[in-house]
């Protein structure tokens, strides 16, 4: 198996590429593996915290934190009225645990 160690540090240096929560938070975890894997203490590697500060970069891009929590509510009494029993119906449950145990909870408070 090849490792390209100094691809963390790359990234963390020029992170433009870098511009979505999944991407950044993506380059983060194969950072974290890559210093596993070269023996490094991820917490300290420096291509780590430079990765991360610039995920908080990539968040500050959206709304502000009144704006998050009162959509989260939102969201929250939106699930809450519309049970996820038909979603997963739909959508199905082969080979996924939790969404068994979910859909199979829910079927039997509707029954």
């Amino acid at each position: 198996m090849h490792y390209d160690v100094a691809m963390r540090h790359q990234q963390a240096l020029d992170p433009s590429a870098l511009t979505t929560i999944a991407t950044t938070l993506h380059a983060i975890e194969a950072a974290i593996t890559d210093c596993r894997n070269a023996g490094k203490d991820s917490e300290t590697d420096p291509a780590v915290v430079l990765l991360a500060r610039h995920l908080g970069t990539v968040c500050a891009r959206a709304a502000d934190d009144t704006v998050l929590r009162r959509t989260c509510l939102d969201e929250i009494a939106d699930i809450r009225r519309h049970p996820a029993l038909r979603t997963l119906a739909y959508r199905g449950v082969s080979y996924d645990e939790a969404a068994k145990r979910v859909f199979h909870a829910e079927g039997r408070a509707a029954m």
